[in-house]
């Protein structure tokens, strides 16, 4: 404990000079007066030393006369300067110390002999003297009107920002003084230094031991998860020890209802992060805890100052909502309904086709049946269709797994509200001018401002073929138009550069050597 000194509540007392111009005349008049006295009296000086001595002591005497001495001390006077006494109340004060003794326990011993009704506490001698205020924090500052038994239970301790809260509600009066009982561990960052300017004397008082016990923290937890809904989650844990020199440490992850899910021991110095990787089965936000313990050689669990720190909640957000996959064909083909088969059982995922059936046809005299003088594409139309039945100058398009019978009525979005609702957008074995040219931008647009990603599957009628060169869409391909490609008949493999090593969706493995491993046992392409 630091108690509080006397000296510590008031000026100490001091001399002062209370004529200043006559410092220097009486400073030459008493050196003047007391060589006058030495010189004459010097044969002498062996016989009347007391005399001599009562001489100078007389001209000492005139020169402080002559400056006039004051005696002063400053002394408050009582209940016109506040002085504020402030209590952590955090729940780092419940933390035991080897000696089986918390410093709330401290605290409390300090604070009941101090709030005593008798006069003579330190407390009750500072309300003598000052406008005594009590205050209590940890999460924010509050007015108490008693100290003693407090419940230490806050969830941090913003000793800055309660502080400068304190000086800024005392700008305008005569504030003291601040005896502060904390742990000195404060949870908010420290304040810029002109914060600090109108603070006034801040005496902390600590209640620390000597004899800390060991204990293990979970100071940082981090998520990081890839563009892929039902990807794993990748959960990295930076523990903090203290006191602690020998045995493991065991950390966990659990899901919202207990259950570990996973579980790492390493030993007590080695301070790299723990990771883990958790898939989620639900969309949406997902709870996870992460707890760590220390444990000796043997595997017991060794008690530490707190387990409070021992436990982390992480929130991981999923989200709720479908991705919306634009697929656009040139021709019915097989890829449309191997891609359906494949997200059929994925709940995050929606696939919505456009297929074109037929190009343009000319206009003429079409007989199909017996007096049918309508395109046969179009049999099954009502009356009321006809006039959609006859344009044989337009693309014959199918929609497939639309939410509605509005959306992509009109063929291919046109404007930016309607394409940028979905999240990807796939092209297959079509031509640069099933587009026009406002669609084309569209598209750049949507993957340059909206975000959205684009993959063209090749074809009779795609990259180069399809006469994208020198088109908004080309440009963002990541081809190059320009140079024909050359097509090898068997034994081609893939192979990736640095760049399509960091694209999430070719990351099938924990590490790149699996990732390698895997590329090695896939069959060879044929062309």
């Amino acid at each position: 404990m630091m108690p509080l000194t006397r000296t510590q509540l008031f000026c100490p007392a001091r001399l002062l000079i209370g004529d200043h111009n006559w410092l220097w005349p009486a400073i030459v008049i008493g050196t003047t007066g007391i060589l006058i006295t030495v010189l004459l009296n010097y044969r002498r000086l062996a016989l009347n030393r007391l005399a001599i001595v009562l001489r100078v002591a007389g001209w000492l005497l005139i020169t402080a006369c002559l400056v006039n001495p004051l005696w002063s001390s400053a002394r408050p006077r009582p209940g016109a300067n506040v002085f504020a006494v402030i209590v952590d109340n955090s729940r780092s004060q419940t933390i035991t110390d080897l000696d089986g003794r918390s410093r709330a326990d401290r605290f409390n011993e300090l604070l009941e002999e101090a709030e005593r009704t008798e006069s003579g506490s330190w407390l009750q001698r500072i309300d003598e003297h000052f406008d005594l205020r009590r205050y209590t924090l940890s999460d924010y500052l509050q007015v108490t009107t008693r100290l003693d038994s407090q419940e230490y239970g806050g969830q941090s301790s913003r000793l800055h920002s309660g502080l400068i809260q304190l000086a800024e509600r005392f700008q305008d009066q005569p504030l003291a003084g601040i005896l502060l009982l904390t742990d000195g561990n404060a949870t908010d960052n420290g304040a810029a230094s002109d914060a600090w300017s109108g603070l006034a004397p801040v005496y902390p008082v600590l209640a620390n031991s000597a004899l800390l016990p060991p204990d293990l923290a979970v100071h940082k937890v981090s998520a990081s998860q890839s563009a892929f809904d039902d990807a794993p989650v990748t959960v990295q844990v930076q523990l903090q020890l203290n006191g602690v020199s020998q045995g493991s440490v065991c950390t966990s992850i659990m899901d919202a209802d207990g259950n570990v899910l996973e579980s790492q021991t390493q030993a007590v110095d080695d301070d790299s992060p723990v990771r883990f990787k958790v898939r989620p089965t639900t969309a949406g936000t997902v709870f996870y805890r992460v707890h760590t313990e220390l444990q000796d050689d043997t595997g017991s669990t060794v008690s530490e100052a707190t387990e409070i720190n021992n436990t982390h909640l992480l929130v991981v957000d999923r989200g709720s909502q479908l991705r919306r996959v634009l697929y656009v064909s040139g021709r019915p083909n097989w890829e449309f309904k191997f891609l359906r088969r494949a997200i059929d059982t994925d709940p995050q995922m929606e696939l919505i086709g456009l297929i074109r059936i037929a190009h343009k046809e000319a206009k003429f005299e079409f007989r199909g049946r017996s007096g049918e003088r309508s395109n046969s594409l179009f049999r099954g139309f009502e009356e009321s269709e006809q006039e959609i039945a006859e344009e044989y100058d337009e693309p014959v398009l199918v929609r497939l797994g639309t939410r509605d019978d509005e959306e992509l009525i009109s063929g291919f979005p046109g404007e930016a509200l309607d394409l940028f609702q979905y999240d990807a957008l796939i092209l297959d074995d079509i031509e640069a001018d099933f587009f026009t040219a406002d669609q084309q931008q569209l598209v750049r647009d949507f993957v340059s401002r909206r975000g959205g990603g684009l993959l063209m599957l090749g074809g009779q009628e795609s990259f180069r073929r399809g006469e994208y060169d020198r088109t908004p869409i080309g440009e963002i391909l990541p081809v190059d138009l320009y140079i024909a490609a050359t097509t090898a008949q068997s034994g081609v493999r893939l192979d990736l550069t640095r760049e399509g090593w960091l694209q999430p969706w070719v990351r099938l493995r924990s590490d790149e050597e699996a990732e390698k491993r895997r590329l090695q046992a896939m069959p060879a392409f044929l062309t």
